[in-house]
């Protein structure tokens, strides 16, 4: 995963700006952390996740925190201000062909922003592209459900069905999926 992009982070803390720092966490176990600017973009694009023996139902979790830049502290710890969480397959599915797929996120209301002038019909979102390994084939064709197998188009003349990529149980050797934030 490389980090690209965010979309109306200001309206989160709009207060004044802010550096989002984005958490990525992988079927709930590995994390990797990432701090934009405060226009909302990835200072190092070279920064790439990559995840080894993933499969369509591989749940990715992205939470957007903010740390007060106050020396104080008490303003010195995180605080969650929104999140969003979905299958690997269904972020295939949604970006397509396209070279990002467009993550909304669902803001954690603060206990001191409850009027409802502050709220806003704008939704943040981040802008992620999902890179899969050379070898395998890049267009999602179908999702079996009864034998948990994702199905995958063919580059050459065959029934997309005779391309199948298993699911992360069986074991094989494929490079992993690069994701970009």
């Amino acid at each position: 995963m490389s980090h690209g992009s965010s979309l109306n982070m200001g309206m989160l803390r709009p207060e004044k700006s802010w550096r989002p720092i984005i958490t990525l966490e992988v079927d709930g176990q590995h994390k990797h952390e990432v701090m934009l600017g405060v226009d909302g973009q990835n200072p190092n694009q070279r920064d790439i996740m990559l995840l080894h023996h993933a499969h369509h139902q591989t749940q990715i979790k992205l939470d957007v925190w903010h740390k007060s830049q106050s020396k104080a502290k008490s303003r010195k710890r995180r605080r969650l201000v929104a999140s969003a969480s979905l299958a690997l397959g269904d972020a295939i599915k949604k970006q397509g062909v396209e070279p990002y797929v467009e993550l909304r996120l669902s803001s954690i209301p603060a206990a001191r922003r409850k009027s409802t002038a502050q709220k806003s019909q704008l939704c943040a979102s981040l802008l992620v592209r999902l890179r899969p390994p050379q070898s395998a084939i890049p267009f999602l064709v179908k999702n079996d459900r009864d034998s948990d197998r994702l199905s995958l188009a063919s580059s050459g003349d065959k029934d997309p069905s005779d391309t199948l990529v298993t699911s992360g149980t069986d074991k094989y050797e494929d490079p992993p999926l690069k994701l970009d934030l």
